[in-house]
């Protein structure tokens, strides 16, 4: 009998072993709930067989094709009754918030549309300049039938006969790419900046009523105190003002941010003088320097929940 919940995750060669954006905000979820859990490593060919052993339904896709990914949770009954199964990691943070309420939220209430919207405008932002400059180093960082899959599939959704000519190296295809990124994350940062002129007690109540708390017995970390937003619901804080929703974090939408970058940081190639260790890529070299360094700072602060087996 399943006795924790079960994350799939997307193979790799990598150790550890995560890598993709998108698994990692259900893993960074988990870990910040301090959930027991255990990962299963599941190759791309197989996501689809997957979905139909676990009773899954996918969408159609515009192609006609089922559309079938990962993350996907495993959660067990606590009446010994078969396990609920969830994917996409925006649903997974909604129903581990609504079922373990004695965690720190993720998605504060009343703000999951917000939320979402912030998820969708990284990938309106990001992901169409970063996966260009990304895509040609992603299958050498894969288990070997993933890698096929990888290929091909790419291959054929970017009308090209090797990946590498999607942004190749010293091109000026790949510096406008490189252009377009740093004026997207120019445009992320001044959204976030507008955080700055909050006070913080101004978020939750008026003065004359703080509900801000320390030392509740839900500490956020070591440092940390709790925040009770009323009905028993208790948000993370650090007193840190560079998350998304400024004080108040790491929230959902942190996570997203911090899957992005931790993927680059996985699937670039480290540099020749960087001993093979991640992050020290020439794309992630340039990015931890912009508006600041606030992407290598969020990063550091969300080091005690970024480990994977």
């Amino acid at each position: 009998m399943q006795d924790k919940i079960i994350l799939y995750d997307i193979s790799s060669n990598l150790m550890p072993k995560a890598w993709s954006p998108n698994t990692w905000k259900a893993r960074f979820v988990l870990n910040y709930k301090g959930l027991p859990y255990e990962t299963v490593w599941v190759s791309y060919p197989d996501i689809a067989t997957l979905w139909e052993r676990l009773g899954l339904s996918p969408d159609i896709d515009k192609s006609g094709k089922p559309n079938t990914f990962l993350p996907i949770i495993s959660v067990p009954s606590n009446e010994g009754g078969p396990p609920t199964v969830i994917a996409e990691s925006f649903n997974i943070a909604l129903f581990l918030d609504h079922e373990y309420p004695d965690t720190p939220r993720v998605i504060p209430p009343n703000t999951a549309a917000l939320q979402a919207s912030f998820v969708q405008t990284l990938r309106s932002t990001l992901i169409s300049s970063l996966g260009p400059l990304l895509v040609s180093q992603i299958p050498s960082k894969l288990d070997p039938g993933g890698a096929s899959y990888f290929v091909r599939t790419r291959k054929e959704s970017w009308a090209v006969q090797n990946l590498e000519d999607v942004a190749p190296y010293g091109s000026e295809k790949r510096r406008e790419y490189e252009k377009k990124l740093h004026a997207s994350f120019r445009t992320l940062y001044a959204l976030l900046s507008s955080n700055g002129g909050m006070r913080e007690p101004d978020i939750f109540s008026p003065p004359t009523s703080p509900i801000i708390s320390s030392g509740s017995g839900f500490p956020f970390n070591s440092a940390g105190v709790s925040v009770d937003v009323g009905g028993g619901v208790k948000l993370g804080r650090t007193g840190e003002t560079h998350w998304v929703m400024g004080p108040i974090g790491p929230t959902f939408a942190d996570f997203a941010l911090g899957g992005m970058l931790y993927w680059i940081q996985s699937v670039e190639d480290p540099a020749e003088d960087g001993e093979g260790k991640r992050g020290t890529g020439e794309l992630w070299s340039k990015i931890k320097t912009w508006n600041g360094g606030r992407w290598a700072k969020l990063m550091d602060s969300l080091a005690p929940w970024q480990f994977s087996e």
